[in-house]
């Protein structure tokens, strides 16, 4: 900027920062899969559909227009879940011998108000993010940088671009 001095007068800034929403997206998912997981474990056994029947609407994992509007789709969902601690350690227990449908409906029942709250928290950040769109102070580029990067790698661009800037670095 000052090679140009006074001559001229704008100039653009960009900054790459992370996106503040997608831990309550990593949250989330983890949590639409533990609901799946207790559905699939528990669906069908006596006792499990009528308690089900009264609880909150949640998020289905195949909700494809629902995981949409949390700027995820069931692959990116699966994606977050990967190797998280909490999800593995819940689907062992779930899988353990002494696993009752009691335990697994009051489980349920926190999943949901979980989610829910999470669900609240994300479209309060969302609005803010929102809001700061509209004062024009910032864009989040993330959704057209993924895609992006989702068409380079579609196109086998990715390997190849890593291998040249490999061999520019050397």
């Amino acid at each position: 900027m000052a090679a140009y001095g006074e001559a001229e007068l704008s100039f653009s800034l960009l900054a790459v920062c992370g996106d503040h929403l997608a831990p309550i997206r990593k949250e989330l998912a983890v949590n639409i899969f533990s609901l799946e997981t207790l559905e699939s474990r528990w669906s069908g056994e006596l006792g499990w559909e009528p308690l089900r029947e009264n609880s909150a609407e949640s998020i289905d994992s195949l909700d494809a227009a629902e995981l949409q509007s949390y700027a995820m789709d069931r692959e990116d969902a699966k994606a977050l879940c990967r190797r998280d601690p909490e999800l593995s350690k819940f689907q062992e227990t779930l899988r353990s011998a002494d696993a009752d449908i009691a335990a697994a409906l009051a489980r349920r029942a926190r999943l949901v108000e979980d989610q829910a709250r999470m669900r609240s928290r994300y479209a309060d950040e969302s609005t803010m993010s929102t809001q700061n769109d509209t004062n024009g102070r910032t864009k989040d580029h993330t959704p057209a940088i993924h895609e992006w990067a989702k068409k380079l790698a579609d196109h086998g661009m990715l390997a190849q671009l890593h291998e040249e800037a490999q061999l520019q670095a050397s």
